[in-house]
């Protein structure tokens, strides 16, 4: 009899921390699921900051540039001559030259390359500082936004290309007193049917101060008529046709 009892206690004892063992290990088990599911749901609520997309500035624009050319140049501080509806500035910014004696077309070549990449990034010909062009001497001044850049190829005793970029004061891009942008009065003039049934758009165009309007040259087909689309504040706009003769009957 008290060995049967005995081994009845033994079997209760065993059963007693077999059960202890399972109690732990399940709450440890608990545990662990629930620190997973918290470090889960911790990492999907984690804000992902993007990076939002900058305009360019001219030092990125010229150092763009620079990479267009196979020879290694260095930049250096350089002023840009601008001219404006009033009066000529001195733009302060930075720049590199390239002197070729012999080989003419590496210096003709980059210079179409650089042009072409300024007209692929936006940049058009600045209404005030006209480009010229010869066989000898090739001048190319171009902006946008806040930024002009100028191409010079010189071809004297010694072929000789140097490339400019300056920042460009805010209200030399956008009109004086905060008025339209370039950019915005050119979006405006081509939602215009009036403007875009007169002819085509032209990239010649210009802020008058006095008006506060944007005028932006048309290529149209009405003899004797030299047509302009004008954007005011208001983005209203209008042809003037600034013919020799009579208007034109529409």
């Amino acid at each position: 009899m008290k060995k049967t009892i005995l081994i009845f206690s033994l079997a209760l004892l065993l059963f007693a921390c077999t059960n202890q063992s399972s109690t732990q290990n399940a709450k440890q088990s608990n545990s662990n699921t629930k620190t997973s599911t918290q470090d889960q749901a911790e990492q999907l609520s984690v804000p992902t900051t993007i990076p939002q997309a900058q305009a360019p500035d001219y030092k990125t624009v010229l150092t763009r540039l620079q990479n267009l050319s196979s020879q290694k140049t260095s930049l250096s501080e350089q002023s840009l001559d601008w001219s404006t509806q009033e009066s000529t500035i001195t733009l302060e910014g930075e720049g590199f030259s390239i002197y070729e004696a012999t080989d003419e077309d590496t210096l003709d070549g980059l210079f179409s390359s650089a042009q072409s990449y300024l007209e692929s990034q936006g940049f058009s010909i600045d209404p005030f500082n006209t480009s010229n062009s010869s066989p000898s001497f090739q001048n190319l001044k171009v902006s946008k936004d806040q930024i002009a850049c100028s191409i010079v190829l010189s071809k004297d005793d010694v072929s000789t290309i140097t490339i400019i970029c300056a920042p460009l004061p805010q209200h030399f891009s956008n009109g004086e007193n905060g008025a339209l942008s370039e950019k915005e009065a050119i979006q405006i003039a081509e939602s215009s049917t009036q403007c875009k049934q007169a002819g085509t758009l032209t990239q010649q165009r210009f802020y008058n101060e006095n008006s506060q309007t944007w005028w932006i040259d048309i290529d149209g087909d009405k003899p004797g008529c030299n047509p302009a689309c004008v954007i005011y504040e208001d983005e209203h706009t209008e042809v003037n046709w600034r013919c020799t003769g009579l208007a034109p009957q529409n």
